[in-house]
């Protein structure tokens, strides 16, 4: 049997620009979506495929701001949800708690964890049984493993931001999630840097070590060790690893001309960035072989017989 269950909550943008209750709509749309997004991706993110939520605005306009009344409607099959242990859906009351848009208790929510840690450095993480204790400096946060989670999850930070972004309009001051009886957060002008998404995490897709020449174009006498190549269809940068490599040119062991070329075991690692950038690092494992550039003249040899 399918079953729908239906939550409400309301956010308010407030400020001295909102006092005739209007808002630019090019302001609002973005920010509308970025709050269906984010329940969205709450929902993506503990519940996959087993539930599925719709944002729908009801609407309504309060003295002094400009309110917006939302509907959360979750629909699941009943034999895949456990609402005692909560094993296998997590019903929309639960993920907005955790978000922050629901005064359920019990939850340190997406937003007080963001506003705890005033976009400073994690440290470490430690997890046990459904919780994780989250190191700051030297401060701690305990928050549930879900809530980790959304913490975690580029998309779902980056609609927060969105949800936030008319706080960056002058005139427009604060940002409130609540009903007609409550509030359940705040979030002020001044705190909204907080809030920025950091970058998504580069991932390593695909690692491959292999024998290959090439010919020195660049060389970096720098820390980084980087110098530029061509493997005869591309130029690109690698570092170089070698450190008996290293020593040997430290010593003026090793001169280098244009055109010389390096046989080397080079290790390419593919990376996916930004969630949608692919990029490739190159480094140079071990040198094989130097081998000077040819700067003399190749003659014709006429062969014995015709002399």
């Amino acid at each position: 049997m399918y079953c729908m269950k239906q939550e409400n909550f309301r956010i308010s943008y407030d400020g001295q620009a909102l006092s005739n209750h209007e808002i630019d709509v090019r302001l609002l749309a973005p920010a509308l979506l970025a709050v269906g997004n984010v329940l969205e991706h709450a929902n993506r993110i503990i519940n996959q495929n087993n539930a599925k939520v719709a944002v729908n605005v009801k609407g309504s306009l309060q003295t002094g701001s400009v309110n917006i009344d939302f509907a959360v409607v979750q629909g699941f099959f009943t034999q895949a949800v456990d609402f005692l242990t909560g094993k296998e859906v997590t019903a929309a009351l639960a993920l907005m708690a955790m978000l922050g848009f629901s005064a359920k208790d019990g939850y340190n929510s997406v937003i007080k964890f963001i506003r705890w840690a005033r976009g400073r450095n994690i440290r470490k993480i430690e997890t046990e049984d459904e919780k994780a204790r989250i190191y700051v400096e030297d401060e701690s946060i305990e928050v549930e493993l879900q809530v980790l989670e959304m913490i975690r999850d580029y998309e779902l930070r980056r609609s927060i931001e969105a949800m936030l972004s008319p706080l960056e309009h002058e005139g427009i001051d604060t940002f409130t999630i609540g009903t007609d009886a409550a509030i359940y957060e705040q979030i002020r002008k001044e705190e909204i840097t907080w809030f920025k998404s950091p970058p998504p995490a580069s991932e390593i897709l695909d690692t491959n070590i292999y024998q290959t020449t090439l010919q020195i174009e660049r060389i970096e006498f720098a820390e980084s060790n980087k110098w530029r190549f061509n493997d005869g269809t591309s130029s690109f940068y690698a570092s170089i690893a070698d450190k008996a490599f290293l020593e040997r040119i430290a010593q003026n062991d090793a001169g280098f001309f244009k055109g010389d070329t390096l046989r080397v075991e080079l290790e390419e690692k593919q990376r996916l960035e930004g969630g949608d950038r692919l990029r490739s690092e190159y480094t140079i494992l071990h040198v094989i072989e130097h081998r000077k550039g040819m700067r003399q003249i190749s003659l014709p040899l006429i062969p014995p017989d015709d002399l």
